[in-house]
């Protein structure tokens, strides 16, 4: 999947979540690179990381998280992330760790997640 789907999700997950109201929002939607986008991290050109725990987010996770499909952690917790887990996730097969807690989520969570069998944390 080529980068610029990788940065379209980013967008995507900004304009969802109330991105120009986060704490730090320091590059995002810049011509700059996507590993200087505040909470970003890369590792061979591809997204490995997000990390927006306690960063203002508000809304919810757009369905178009599933195409960050180099992510290994996500880190999302302390913020006032409403709505349900996308059922996207499953798409995440290299998801190590994804950090929710402390958010106002509804519904179930989704049982895409027991398919992931690198998720740890």
């Amino acid at each position: 999947m080529p980068v610029g789907y990788e940065r379209e999700a980013l967008v995507a997950l900004y304009n969802s979540t109330d991105g120009p109201n986060w704490k730090n929002n320091e590059n995002w939607l810049s011509d700059e690179p996507l590993n200087k986008w505040y909470g970003v991290r890369m590792v061979g050109g591809r997204v490995t990381e997000l990390h927006l725990g306690g960063n203002g987010l508000r809304g919810v996770i757009p369905a178009e998280i599933g195409n960050l499909r180099w992510l290994k952690e996500i880190r999302f917790g302390d913020n006032g992330l409403t709505g349900e887990i996308p059922s996207e996730i499953d798409q995440l097969t290299r998801l190590e760790t994804l950090d929710l807690r402390v958010n106002e989520f509804g519904g179930t969570i989704p049982v895409e997640l027991g398919a992931l069998e690198k998720l740890r944390q």
